[in-house]
């Protein structure tokens, strides 16, 4: 059985969800699309991020609140799939 469960729309809705995500993510300015993708894609902690793009563990931390908070903004419309 699919982890999804056997309704096919529920399938569709969630790649639309996911479509969605990734577009939205494309659309962050260079420093936070970068930040998100080595801190929740990549899985990276902060202190690695932060070695790989050369700046302090903070900006890190900032980068990352900042990010988070528009990509909820723009994902607002999701909810509850993205909350």
């Amino acid at each position: 059985q699919d982890i999804l469960g056997e309704d096919p729309w529920e399938e569709v809705s969630w790649k639309a969800a996911g479509d969605q995500i990734w577009e939205a993510v494309d659309e962050l300015p260079e420093d936070f699309r970068m930040t998100i993708s080595l801190c929740d894609i990549e899985e990276l902690t902060y202190e690695e991020a932060a070695k790989a793009m050369d700046i302090p563990i903070g900006t890190v931390r900032s980068r990352l609140f900042r990010a988070r908070r528009l990509l909820r903004a723009k994902l607002s419309h999701l909810s509850p799939v993205v909350s």
